[in-house]
């Protein structure tokens, strides 16, 4: 059995963490230099922690075991999957245009999967399936009645999924 819990402010850091992960230099090529001093991680971390757009712990359902992170889904309606309104005053438009299409796209009336995340050892148990339950039951609840997901061409794991 799996248990999961709402994302508060307080997993902002370890959610920037796990999406730069799995972003493919996506948040690196955002976030990386903008700030001085600051990583693209912990840029993304302040947006959450302050819940910019769809970039919101609300957005966030995790799991873990002992104090560690095991799971991570992040989803939100794909009517919101758009290039958030401080992301396009404060980003060289050059450096946005290039991931524009992936920070865009959606399925209309679905419920977007932005980040699916399970820790690798913990892969090929049925976690996965758990987490999309969830996902299922946040889509009905916010009146949606499909789920859209898109990963990278070279994520096997992911595709075979």
């Amino acid at each position: 059995m799996f248990t999961f819990r709402q994302a508060t402010p307080d997993d902002a850091e370890d959610i920037a963490a796990i999406v730069n992960l799995t972003s493919a230099g996506v948040v690196t090529h955002l976030f990386g230099g903008l700030v001085p001093g600051l990583s693209a991680e912990s840029i993304l971390s302040v947006g959450f922690m302050k819940g910019h757009g769809p970039y919101h712990t609300n957005n966030v359902i995790l799991s873990g075991i002992r104090g560690r992170l095991t799971s991570l889904l992040f989803m939100y309606p794909a009517s919101e999957h758009k290039v958030p309104i401080l992301m396009a005053s404060l980003m060289p438009a050059k450096r946005l245009k290039a991931v524009r299409p992936v920070l865009e796209r959606g399925v209309p009336g679905s419920l977007y999967i932005n980040t699916f995340w399970i820790a690798e050892e913990l892969r090929g148990n049925g976690h996965a399936t758990a987490l999309m339950v969830e996902a299922v039951s946040r889509a009905r609840s916010l009146g949606l009645d499909r789920i859209s997901l898109f990963c990278w061409n070279d994520n096997e794991p992911a595709l075979h999924f």
